[in-house]
């Protein structure tokens, strides 16, 4: 290790900089960090990757990759100094990398010696420990996609250089940020809608080839919207995001308030009146009720609604995932813990953090494939080289109310909205039990697609929610041969075998 990648590493760095000095650091000098513990702190630095914390402390930063003469891709990091009074490069101890010199938060090591003067350059090595059980990767920028380690606007930066970001008002409070792959003169407007624990960020989790990048190469003006409560949407004008009446809310409300809010902003900065909607999973619920209970609304700006994998009725529950859900929130009712406005999940949260952690030293393609069969359905088509990204971008939380919502589907084998009790739902409803969303009144398009090994929305419950469907306009289905209910985003054919195809009816409407 030392012969290989030491002299390469230091040889790139003065090719870059015509010359060099070197920290070298012992393996018996080790900065005692609890890893796992120090996820459970509050810091900002602890849920942001290296470029981040750079950038929060110095603002410049660089990352490099160099290839080793036996064939290892490095992937290092530079802290840069105009007119330098030397360059430097740090090196890693045992089972560290390159973060360990920015572990001490604003006065990190490396930090110290940038603020010197020094040109810093932050080194990472080959780790070839445990690879009998592990065999991808265990050093968190060993063969590590730069991706991984930025944020959303960053991954658009990288791969198509143009993004905005935009805050909306909903009626009801709630601040929503979404994102902007702009197009001049494009051949359509798109909006896409992440499924449940995702958020806008599963729309560029495939790198180069993800899906939002796709249609905007196909000349659409891109928008990547979310939902409240998710990463990215944890304000409103009254309300903290630690206090209960925030989590106060369902799908219901994500669909008549928040795509409301987000279709309106659209329209009025694009001045489009015909707006693609494309959702997953939980982006259809949230579709199929917006477009029934806004029935004019969405006549007038959407033009064609496409819904993956869709989630309604809920007759067959064929998932591990729907089969849990009424039991867990049966035992809350029976234990009375936790209450409807605790909520599931937190991208942020201690479970999350210490996973994404514990995957960074012992990464398992393989076991987040199982995972994801356990969900959704057993698949052959899930590409192991995006689990990476799934570890990322998953995770964002909401209520356990809204899995109520969705026991209430189960057990009625319908599409009903919530179940206050019948008290409460004299006084929201007029009726003791909920109305059902009228989906056979929707005034738009719209193209159901499916998939053949989806568990998670099983093709039999599809059959029944598209026997619902309005016959004017007349809404269409597509059946995608092997896809289980995550290979709609992390298929290693989704292009070729889905969204190709829908890009060719797109072209038709």
């Amino acid at each position: 290790m030392g012969f290989l990648c030491f002299p390469r590493l230091s040889t790139f760095i003065a090719t870059q900089t015509q010359k060099h000095y070197v920290l070298d650091n012992s393996v018996t000098c080790i900065i005692l960090v609890d890893i796992f513990g120090a996820f459970l702190n509050g810091h900002p630095d602890l849920n942001d990757n290296i470029t981040g914390v750079i950038r929060r402390h110095v603002g410049v930063h660089e990352t490099h990759q160099t290839q080793t003469e036996d064939g290892y891709i490095l992937t290092i990091f530079r802290i840069p100094k105009n007119n330098p009074k030397g360059i430097i490069l740090f090196q890693r101890p045992i089972q560290y990398d390159a973060r360990v010199w920015m572990s001490q938060h604003n006065e990190s090591i490396a930090f110290f010696f940038w603020r010197a003067g020094y040109d810093v350059w932050l080194g990472n090595t080959r780790v070839p420990v445990l690879t009998i059980f592990f065999a991808s990767r265990i050093t968190r920028n060993f063969h590590r996609h730069p991706d991984l380690d930025d944020n959303i606007t960053g991954i658009i930066r990288r791969h198509v250089g143009v993004h905005e970001t935009h805050q909306i008002q909903t009626e009801d409070g709630y601040i929503l940020t979404i994102f902007r792959i702009p197009r001049t003169t494009p051949k359509g407007v798109i909006l896409f809608q992440h499924p449940i624990q995702h958020d806008a960020r599963v729309w560029v989790s495939q790198h180069n080839e993800s899906i939002a990048f796709l249609f905007w190469r196909a000349g659409y003006d891109v928008w990547l919207g979310n939902t409240r409560g998710n990463y990215f949407c944890k304000k409103h004008v009254t309300l903290k995001s630690s206090e209960r009446e925030f989590w106060n809310f369902t799908f219901h409300e994500m669909g008549y308030y928040d795509n409301h809010a987000i279709v309106n902003y659209i329209r009025k900065n694009t001045n489009e009146s015909g707006i693609v909607y494309l959702g997953h999973s939980l982006g259809t619920t949230n579709g199929l009720i917006y477009a029934s209970l806004r029935r004019e609304e969405s006549m007038r700006f959407i033009k064609y609604m496409v819904l993956l994998a869709p989630v309604a009725h809920i007759r067959v529950a064929g998932s591990f995932a729907l089969n849990a859900i009424p039991r867990i929130v049966l035992l809350r009712n029976f234990f009375n813990f936790p209450d409807l406005l605790s909520t599931v999940g937190g991208y942020d949260g201690w479970f999350f953090r210490g996973f994404r952690a514990l995957y960074a030293l012992l990464p398992c393609r393989t076991c987040m494939i199982y995972m994801c069969q356990l969900l959704g359905g057993e698949s052959s088509e899930t590409d192991p080289d995006l689990m990476d990204m799934l570890v990322q971008v998953y995770g964002s939380e909401f209520p356990v109310k809204l899995s109520e919502h969705f026991r209430q589907l189960y057990f009625n084998r319908t599409f009903p909205m919530y179940d206050f009790g019948s008290e409460r739902n004299l006084e929201v409803y007029g009726t003791k039990k909920p109305p059902l969303y009228p989906i056979e009144k929707i005034k738009i398009p719209l193209l159901l697609v499916y998939g053949q090994n989806d568990s998670f929305a099983d093709p039999r419950n599809f059959d029944y929610t598209y026997r619902h469907l309005p016959t004017n306009p007349k809404s269409g289905k597509m059946l995608v041969d092997g896809f289980s209910h995550m290979d709609f985003i992390y298929g290693r054919r989704r292009n070729e075998k889905l969204y190709a195809k829908i890009l060719k009816i797109l072209d038709t409407v």
